[in-house]
Parts: structure tokens; sequence; C-alpha cells
């Protein structure tokens, strides 16, 4: 086998796992050290290399004749086969693993490829036409039903040279009259999988799928990523559909003659997969998969098993249990972010949680193209998750286009908006700041990870904290020159905040032994007071799987809570109670609950706050009332019942009759102003549901609260994701309207218990 080969790439790090089977490489970005022959480096030059650049091309004819003048072994192996004819007369003659040049062309034209694959896979419906003969009225009548389409070129890479058309303009801003285009309609709620395969001579080797990731600051469809956890989450359907088309592209590609690596990317929509196209070249994402064979030591790599479907050896017997438990997404140069961009460089080179950044010998002095590769950043598990609607729900703190980046100074008028992003992306607490908090107690978070502060005097938020991954938010909180704390966005500060620390109590135990934190939980003016250890639905292994509450067999004494409580009655910040905590039996006649709120009332004679499941007997609502509840809550959580069963396989079978029957009788009971309540969690279901489920409140006089859904580590949902900051923002301006409208206020009715919800009311 060949001693001396030399690797043609895009980057250096493309060759970091592939067991020293290169001498060395040729790459547009690298460390121009050691064997490596980096275009960058030798140019200060950062270019896109999404774009043909003549340079690079006369770099590496160069690079090549060189070696070869002082090495005649030396060998070569490109990262695009289909650039063989792009570096000069030497290349071809000294280049291994190479695809015959006629079905190459035919793999690179997007349009043949399609007609070629047309009987076995299934294919989006498509036109193609000239640039001239296009236009947006033409399309809106071949495809009747739609008004957004997608446009591709012929050679394509990346996502260059496929546009979103949504009008007459951007048709005209995207489209040459001379080039040829096909189009098809524009699938909203879909998502891309794509898998790499090795083509030996008498098998083809299915490699583990990854969900393909497009930033959301472009409607160009520019691929940034992947993520390979993703694809274990979807239904068993989906899956062997797409292996099952995969392994067709693949046998049709053998019995062709291909060899050697390729990939392919489908389209999901529903239930239905469709064939997109095929790579004929390694890909983005090959260096994973190289990570992940060097994590399970199987001593190859992709660019090694290439060769072998060349040289005539078959797959490796082990590589079908490989698992890849990565993601990434690649950051590309923008002028106008520069300085986020440097900030997140330095963020995630520094992060425990960011497994690597790759930034190939990044220099910032260097001259940097729009849209030319700055950095990767590698992580464990999953950085994405399918929607409700099925569409790819990007991390928040992973796209930087996703984030508002023109805020800069917080006011009354945009509380809402920050609020909203501190909710979803989280904070990180530089250690000047966790210094002083642990000279005063320690910080209080001990519900749902989160820091609570106090914005300006004015805004109450719950800010989630090591928890999914806001160790990479772009907000920080630190000290000032004063020793103040100050919230930073971006590393500049933008608001004075309070912090609230850790309750002292928290640490006690009863007379019993038992910790008080599991019994009570003081918050900003209330103490939430549990009537039951666990939830029944939990017990019975029927509960929510998006809670971590455990099950428990051991039930709360009276004795318990009572101490605990006369322990805060004393207490000043508690201005009111909520009883609360895990779900009660289904026939439960709430006895436990009577008890503990006419000893409340007795004792304090301050506001109790019920949230329950709703009782079965709407009768229970009256003694309820009588014993000196004041405010009730039955959480819907999910409008769409059928996702409610889904996700809620016990409490999501209390159908929505039961609800209605019961905020009916709790409504004159307790009045429409806001004391009784329901909860719903935006993330879980489409929005459409969830505005729908939010009129259906309204109408019967109850008050709504809006809940994110936060991935909690351990429980079943926690891969999934909340939405993106506009769509959470666009949710709750349509809930407001739609409460507006009813003459209903948005719950909670407190100042201080909106803390972590999606309300903003300022002191």
């Amino acid at each position: 086998m060949f001693q001396q080969i030399y690797w043609i790439g895009c980057r250096e790090s493309e060759i970091n796992d592939c067991n020293h089977l290169f001498k060395g490489s040729i790459t547009i970005f690298g460390s121009g050290k050691g064997n490596n022959k980096a275009f960058d480096q030798e140019t200060n030059w950062r270019y896109d290399y999404n774009q043909d650049n003549r340079q690079w091309n006369s770099f590496v004819a160069e690079k090549v004749s060189e070696i070869c003048s002082t090495q005649p072994e030396a060998r070569f192996m490109l990262y695009d086969p289909n650039e063989i004819f792009a570096y000069g007369d030497e290349l071809p003659r000294r280049l291994i693993c190479q695809n015959d040049d006629i079905l190459l062309d035919l793999l690179n034209d997007k349009h043949r490829t399609r007609n070629w694959l047309s009987e076995c896979v299934p294919l989006l419906p498509y036109l193609m036409r000239k640039g001239a003969a296009l236009k947006y009225e033409n399309l809106c009548q071949a495809f009747p039903g739609f008004t957004e389409f997608v446009s591709q070129e012929v050679y394509s890479c990346g996502g260059n040279g496929t546009h979103f058309i949504s009008s007459e303009q951007t048709l005209q801003n995207y489209i040459a009259d001379e080039n040829i285009y096909s189009i098809s309609p524009y699938l909203k709620n879909s998502f891309s999988p794509n898998i790499h395969m090795i083509i030996y001579d008498h098998e083809v080797l299915l490699l583990p799928l990854s969900i393909q990731l497009f930033s959301s600051g472009t409607k160009k469809f520019h691929y940034q990523g992947a993520d390979f956890t993703l694809s274990q989450h979807l239904s068993k359907d989906i899956l062997k559909k797409i292996t099952d088309a995969a392994q067709r592209v693949g046998d049709r590609l053998r019995f062709s003659g291909y060899r050697g690596v390729c990939g392919v990317d489908f389209l999901v929509q529903g239930n239905k997969i469709y064939f997109m196209e095929i790579n004929a070249r390694f890909q983005s994402s090959t260096f994973l998969v190289n990570k992940a064979l060097k994590d399970a030591a199987m001593n190859c790599s992709m660019q090694s098993l290439h060769m072998d479907a060349f040289f005539h050896t078959s797959c490796p017997p082990d590589i079908h249990k490989l698992s890849i438990p990565y993601s990434f997404w690649g950051y590309s140069y923008d002028a106008k972010l520069r300085n986020n961009l440097q900030y997140i460089h330095k963020l995630h080179k520094s992060e425990n949680n960011i497994v690597q950044c790759i930034d190939d010998n990044l220099d910032w002095r260097m001259k940097l193209d729009t849209g030319t590769y700055l950095f990767k950043s590698v992580f464990h598990g999953g950085i994405a998750a399918i929607s409700p609607e099925l569409r790819c729900r990007l991390h928040c703190n992973i796209d930087l286009n996703s984030i508002d980046n023109q805020l800069n100074v917080y006011s009354s008028e945009n509380a809402d908006v920050w609020k909203i992003m501190l909710l979803n992306h989280g904070v990180r607490i530089s250690n000047r700041a966790l210094k002083k908090s642990l000279q005063n107690g320690g910080l209080n978070f001990e519900e749902f990870e989160a820091v609570d502060m106090n914005i300006n005097g004015q805004l109450y938020v719950s800010v989630p904290y090591r928890a999914n991954r806001s160790q990479l938010s772009p907000f920080e909180i630190d000290i000032n020159e004063h020793g103040q704390y100050q919230l930073y966005f971006w590393g500049k500060a933008f608001a004075n905040i309070s912090l609230r620390y850790s309750d002292p109590n928290a640490s006690r135990t009863t007379r019993n032994g038992i910790p008080y934190c599991d019994i009570a939980y003081l918050g900003n003016d209330r103490l939430r007071i549990y009537h039951r250890t666990g939830c029944f639905f939990k017990d019975k292994q029927i509960g929510c799987k998006f809670c971590d509450i455990e099950i428990s067999e051991n039930p709360l004494s009276f004795d318990d809570m009572k101490e605990v409580l006369e322990t805060y009655k004393s207490v000043k910040e508690v201005r009111h109670y909520l009883i609360g905590g895990g779900s009660a039996n289904l026939d439960s006649d709430f006895s436990n609950i009577i008890q503990l709120a006419s000893y409340i009332k007795n004792t304090t004679h301050k506001p109790i706050y019920l949230m329950s499941i709703p009782p079965k007997k709407v009768s229970i609502l009256t003694e309820l009332k009588e014993t000196g509840i004041t405010e009730v809550a039955f959480n819907l959580e999910l409008f769409d019942r059928k996702l409610a069963q889904l996700y809620m396989p016990g409490k999501g079978k209390i159908t929505l009759d039961t609800y209605k029957t019961a905020f009916k009788k709790a409504t004159r009971l307790w009045g429409k102003n806001g004391n009784v309540r329901t909860i719903f969690i935006v993330g879980l279901e489409p929005k459409e549901s969830l505005l729908a489920g939010i009129e259906w409140a309204c109408q019967l006089g109850v008050s709504p609260i809006l809940s994110l859904f936060k991935p909690i580590n351990g429980t079943e949902l926690s891969y999934l994701l909340p939405p993106s900051d506009t769509e959470i923002i666009d949710i709750y301006r349509c809930a407001l309207k739609i409460c507006q409208s009813y003459g209903i206020d948005l719950g909670p009715s407190c100042h201080y218990c909106e803390d972590n919800t999606l309300k903003v009311s300022l002191k």
C-alpha cells in the first residue's frame, strides 16, 4: 500500500483522527506547520471555500509539483474527487481512489441524478427551467397550494446555489437568466437527514445518519452543522424508510461501478421521505465519524475505509455497531457580528461543555471574507431537536443568527424581549460573582436549576443556570468596579441586578429527619408547601415525560408540615402560600389539601393558592373555597390531547371536559378576574393548538399562564428544545392579544410569582 499519501481538502483538521494515514496535507485552512501546506497561512487570507478561487487552484498545483519533485512515490487523496482537473496536470497522474469521470459528472449534476434515481427513490415534485423563463406567478400555478419554493442550480455545494423563493422580487434576486434551475415547493415542516456510506465491491456500508443543520440567518440554506444524536429520536418507521432508500441508492451506485465514500441527503415531511442529492465526496461531518471510530478503537477512518473499497477489501465486521454521540456547528464570518463571533470563539475555547473547538489556527488579523470558515464547535450529545411541527429546532445558544444582536439597552419597552431571551438562553456567572454570592450564603437555584434575579428593581426573572447548555449563553452575571452585580450581554453591561440568596431554612430537618426542602420552597414572596411526596402518575409509571419528580412511597406527615409552616410563619418574605407538588390520585377527596389549607388559614390568615389536578367531584371545590383557598390552578400543560397523552401518559388522559367542568365551577366560586388559572407549556405543541388552547381558557374566564418548556437532564424529553427567541416572542404577543380580546389577564396575577413565566409586569 502507498506510504506517502497527501490529503487535499478544506481543513487540516479533517484528518486529525486518521491514524497517521497521511504524510501531509494541502488545505485551505490549516497550521502551515510540519507537512501541512495551508493557503490561508501563506496568503494571510481566509476566503469562502464554497466559491471557486483560482488562487487556491494555483496554490494546490504548485504544492503538488513541489512535493512530487522531492517525493517520486507521493500520492494524493481528494476531499472532493470532482475537483480532479482543477489543480493542474500533475495531480491526475498521482491521484488514488478516483471514480470514473463520467459517473462523477452524472452525480455532480443534481438534476440528472434525480432522473437517474427516479425509479428507486421517492422524489419531491420539481420542474426544470432556464432562469429567463421563470416567473413567480407561474410557479404558484405549477404547484397549487404553495407560495414558497426552493430553487437549485445544477452544481451547488454546502447550500451555495440553493435559494428560497417567496416572491417575484426574491426570484429576480437569485435567478440568472442563462442558468438552468430545478424548482420544488418549499416544505416548511420538514428536516433533512444525511447518511454516510462506503460502497464496496459486494456490499454497501451504511453509517449512522445525522440531521443536517442550517443557519436561521439566511434563506440560502447554508449548511452549518450536523447532529448525529437526533436520529435516535426519529420513529422506527422513518428510520426504516431512510435506510431502505439509502440502501437502494447505494446498490445503484455499486452496480454502476462507484466505489468508496459518499453521502446522501433526504428530506422528511410527516411520515414521508424524499431523496434530495448524492454528495460524491467526503462531507463536512465526516470528521465526526472519524472521531467516533477513534473512540471505538476500530483503528480505521473514513479515509482508510475509502481506500479499502478501491482495493477490494470488505468493511470491518464490528463497524455496524458504531455509535456517534456528537453534534457540531460551524461558525462563518460576518463583519457585522465580528465582536460577537470573537466572543463565542473565546468562550468555546475555554468552556468544558465543549468537546472541541476546532479553528485550524484561526488568526483574526487575517483578511476574512464574508461566509468564510472560522471554527467548528463539537458537542457531546445533541444541539437540535425535532419540533412538534416536525421542523428541525436548533439550540438558541448555538446559532448566532438566531439571537437579536441589536439589543444593547434595557428599557421598560423591551423588557419582555430581554426576559424571554434570558429564560431561553440562561446565564453564566463569573468567578468573581460566585465568590461574592458565597460570602452571602450562596445563590438560590434550588428550583428549576435557575438563578433568581431582579433587573433594575423592576423585573423578576428566574434564569436557567448550569442547565441545558446555558454555559454557552451570551448572558453573564459579573461584578462591576463598585462591587455590584451587573448583567452582561456579549460582554457589555446592560442592566443592574440583585440576586436572591439561598434560604437558610432549606437545609434544616424536621424532628422526624425530613429535610425542609422536601416539604417547602421559599420563592420571592411565597412559600410553596407540598401536599404530598412524589406524584401519583409517576408512582404508577405513567408520569409526565418532562418532569423530574422522583417516585416516592413515603407520605408526608402533617406534623412535619406543621413544623415547617411554623418556622416560616415569621419569615417576612412570605406574603402568600402555594399548595402544590406532584399530582394526587384521580379519585382523591383532597382531604390532605383541605387539612393543610385550613391550618394555614387559621394560623396565618394569608392568601392560599392551590395548584393541582381538577377534582373528580366538583363539589370539592366548594370545600376548598370554604377552607380558605383564594386562588386555584388546574394545569392543562398541553391543549392538544393526543400530544398530551404522548408526553403525559397519565395526566394526559384527563379529558378537556373534566377540565371544563372544573373551570366553570371554579370561576363561579372565585370569579373570572385571574383567580382561576391554567398553565400551558410553550414548545411542546404547535403554535396553532397552543393559541387555540389559550383562547379556549379565556372563553371560560380562566387566566392562562405561559411556561417555557425546560429540558431537564434525566427526563425522557431531555433531548427536546424550546422554540427560538423569535417564535417565543411571537407566541407571547399573540397570547396577550387573545387575553385582551376577552378581558382576561395573562397569569399569574402576582408580580413576584411571574419570574419563571412568559409574562412581564413592571414595578
